[in-house]
Parts: C-alpha cells; structure tokens; sequence
C-alpha cells in the first residue's frame, strides 16, 4: 500500500467526527463560497517538501471523484502567494494552472539542471564579496520553457509561441524565438482570473518587500507591465545563489530576507482585495475566510553555520527565525481561525524533522525530502489535522472572480 493510500484509509472513528462536522458545516455559505487562501515558504530544493504536502491534501480532496473531474489547486484557492521557491510554485499552481504533480516533474528536472553545474564553487571570492553561485541564466531559461510549454496563456501569447514554433529553420533558431515569445508573457495579462496568484519580492535600494500580481488592484491605479520569467527570477534572486534582477529600472532579489514565510503578506494582500473601506468594521476578513493553508519547507538547521562572511551568515540565522517567528506570530493573533465554533480554518504544514541537513541547492537530495515529508503526513498526529483540512476544501465550489465580499450571513 502507498504512503497516499495509507493515508486515505483513516480511522472510521476520525472520519465519523470529521463527516458529522462536514455535514453541518455544508449549511453556512461561508463553508462553499467562502475564500481560500494558500501561502508558500521559500527553501530552495526543499520546495519539493511543500508540493508533496500539497499532493497529499489535493489527493484526499479529489478521492471519490471520477478522474476527469479532479480539481487543481486554482479551482479551489481564491489567492495564492508565495516567497522565492514558493513564488516559483506558485506562479506554476495559480497563474499557469498546473496541478501538483506536473509542478513536481518541472521542479526535480528544473533543478538537477540549475544546480548541477555552479558556475562558483563558493558563495564568496577570497575578498569576502559575496558571489552568485549559480548560473541565473539557466535559472531564466527554465522558467521560459515552463511558460513556453502552458497551455493556460492568453490567445495571442499562444499563437506567438505556435507561431514561433512552426517556422522553418533549425531547432536552435526556433528555440531562440520561442524564448523570446515566452519573455514577452505578463504576469497579468487582463484576463480576469478567480484564483489570484502573486509573489513576494526584495527591493533592492529600499529593502522592503513588493508583491508582484497577476491580477489588478483598484487602489494602486495601471498594474506595472511585469512579465512572468521576470516575476519569477525576482523572487528566485536568493542572495549568493543567483543574480538580481532589474525590472523597469528597479533591482530585486528574492522575498526571502523579509518574508521567506509570506503567511502575513498573503492575510494582508487579501485584506486589500476582498476588504473594503467603505463596508462596516465588523465584516473582517476572519469573517469570510473558509480556509487558510500554510505550507513551510522543512525546519532548516542553523548551528554550524560557517562564520567567514558574519553579516551574510547572520542574515541567513535572521531568515530562519523569521519564518518560524512569522508562523508563531500569525497564529496567536488569529486564534479565532485555529478553532471556531469547533471548525478550524488555519492550517499550517512544516515538516519538523528529517530536513536540517538538506541545503537550499542539494537536488541530490529529493529522495531524502520525500522520505521525509511523507513520515511526517502519515504521521498518526497529523492525521486529524490532514482530514480537517481536506475536508474544509472539498465544500468550496468555486473562486471568486470578483473584488467583493461574499453575499453571506455572519450572525
């Protein structure tokens, strides 16, 4: 039996609760129409550990429906947002429409090619410069094919790309045209989209974290013209790893050193969509939100930490504590959504064990982030929480495409 069909076959005395919940819950119009809302922590390889742990959940929440029915994570999240790896995988999930597993396949294959071959064996020159120590334009070119290879883009990117790929010539000549097709792809295009998909970014001259969209936003007027391999190599940026990336003049780097875990930017970013001035102070957001996921990259290890560069190192312990610091905040200030009315809304998945010796760039690794992450969703503590929280997706019906809070009764 599979770890996924261990992990079906939960206790009857599990379900029994959970189901009589389910039932109840199916009655209030927040339980189907309410918002969803996924965030996902950045870590490098070790976000293969948060698509694993989405598999499970997506899998459960699938079971019982025939296979041409399966929903895909952007048919149940009304917003995804996500922090340099994260980011990556969620651009795939929520603007390009993928499901889980093909995320899965691009990642392993993506990275065993960016980080099979450094271009520096070390982060830093024998002057103390931090150096990048990867090739970034590899970085580039795989988020180019992704998008070349979406069949969820805007009819004339398609034809651009289609047309790219008919024309005669060698295959090197239709490669270059068809990256070119792909580099022109915006991340929001117009199209109206029910799940709204963003990814968190560094500033360079101001430090401060950005959201790059792909959807508009009433308060902040025209929507800058940012692509999706710009977006996504923005938010990839990680210092000593990859290059940073200029867009309309501006430089970025990866969200990692101010919300490597994005839970927060994702509750505030909603705030703005769905929360407006003008409605009375007691619709909040708590009050509309069907289910919050947030999903970590494994606990990383930080003592041993080579002191040779201590301001980046610090930097680095700093990004560590931040994420599990952002976690812990998050959930005292929302206890409401750990338990209300015997339903939990917030779940938070971070594999705590089995991690620590996995690096940001260590593909060789997978097979030991897939161990591990599976131990930890089939673990008999999680299986409760795993149950809930499929459960609680299963009742959504659909996204909303529209910036307005749900017609729904509060009392």
């Amino acid at each position: 039996m599979s770890g996924l069909e261990r992990l079906n076959a939960t206790s009857s005395t599990v379900h029994g609760g959970i189901d009589s919940a389910a039932s109840q819950l199916s009655q209030s119009p927040v339980a189907t129409k309410g918002i969803c809302l996924l965030s996902l922590d950045g870590g490098g390889v070790r976000g293969l550990s948060t698509l694993i742990i989405l598999r499970y959940l997506m899998a459960k929440v699938n079971s019982g429906l025939p296979p041409g029915h399966h929903k895909k994570p952007y048919e149940i999240f009304d917003m995804i947002g996500g922090t340099s790896t994260g980011g990556l995988i969620a651009i795939m999930l929520g603007r390009l429409k993928m499901d889980v597993q093909e995320c899965i396949d691009v990642y392993n294959s993506m990275f065993e090619e960016i980080f099979g071959s450094p271009v520096h064996k070390f982060k830093v020159t024998v002057a103390l410069q931090i150096q990048s120590q990867f090739d970034s334009e590899i970085l580039r070119r795989c988020i180019l094919r992704i998008v070349a290879k979406s069949q969820n883009l805007a009819d004339d990117d398609k034809k651009a790309i289609a047309t790219a790929t008919s024309l005669p010539g060698s295959q090197k000549a239709k490669d270059a045209l068809i990256s070119s097709a792909a580099a022109k792809v915006l991340l929001d295009d117009g199209e109206a989209r029910g799940c709204r998909t963003f990814v968190c970014a560094t500033a360079y001259e101001t430090q401060n974290t950005v959201h790059f969209r792909d959807y508009p936003r009433a308060d902040l007027g025209v929507p800058n013209k940012v692509t999706i391999v710009d977006a996504a190599c923005a938010t990839s940026a990680a210092t000593s790893y990859f290059d940073a990336v200029v867009i309309n003049g501006r430089t970025y780097r990866d969200g990692g050193f101010g919300a490597n875990n994005p839970v927060n930017e994702v509750w505030h970013e909603a705030r703005e969509v769905w929360v407006k001035d003008d409605y009375d102070d007691e619709v909040q957001l708590d009050k509309i939100l069907k289910c919050f996921i947030s999903i970590g990259t494994g606990a990383p290890r930080t003592e041993g930490m080579k002191e040779s560069v201590k301001g980046f190192v610090d930097t680095l312990k700093n990004m560590v504590t931040q994420t599990k610091r952002s976690a812990d905040d998050f959930m005292k200030s929302h206890r409401n959504l750990t338990k209300i009315d015997g339903r939990q809304r917030y779940f938070r998945f971070n594999v705590d064990q089995g991690l620590q010796e996995v690096g940001l760039e260590e593909y060789k690794k997978t097979p030991l982030v897939e161990a591990a992450t599976e131990g930890y969703m089939e673990s008999p503590d999680r299986e409760n929480l795993v149950a809930l929280c499929a459960n609680n997706l299963k009742l959504k019906t659909s996204v909303s495409l529209l910036e307005e809070i749900p017609d729904m009764d509060f009392s």
